[in-house]
């Protein structure tokens, strides 16, 4: 299953956060905190799962159980070593081109979450590169999801 965009207030504001004034990637249970306040670049939120999109997304991911969950961002250009399984983030990095790195775990992330409360599946963050991508990234990074996806279903 794909869920082209969690944050489609966001994006139609052109801003990392909702139409809350939350950034939903710290809004998720695991390590959550007190964060700023709306308005500033990174606020958590009231509290975990506060927000509709971050809770319909926590629903949906204990629902279906994904074995491998991919969350895209921008624009580090890079695979974070997320927490699951390293195996699986290398290849996806390989493939992709791009190099994997560990960046630091930042509360209330969506990826911690998934990782510390569906063990057996690996969620992780690749980190696009700045800009639009050319249609070559596209289909290369289309090519690594399919690779897999057919490699890991259950």
């Amino acid at each position: 299953m794909i869920v082209p965009d969690m944050n489609p207030d966001g994006v139609a504001a052109g801003t990392r956060t909702n139409a809350d004034g939350v950034d939903l990637n710290r809004n998720f249970p695991t390590r959550w905190r007190p964060i700023g306040h709306p308005g500033t670049l990174h606020y958590s939120g009231p509290a975990p799962l506060s927000e509709p999109e971050s809770g319909a997304v926590a629903a949906l991911i204990l629902r279906l159980k994904p074995t491998i969950s991919i969350w895209f961002h921008q624009a580090l250009d890079l695979v974070d070593e997320s927490g699951g399984n390293v195996a699986v983030e290398r290849r996806f990095a390989r493939l992709a081109g791009l190099r994997l790195a560990r960046l630091p775990r930042y509360p209330g992330s969506a990826a911690g979450w998934e990782n510390t409360n569906l063990r057996g599946g690996t969620a992780f963050v690749v980190e696009l590169p700045p800009g639009r991508l050319p249609p070559s990234d596209v289909a290369r990074f289309a090519d690594a999801v399919d690779d897999l996806s057919g490699r890991y279903e259950d």
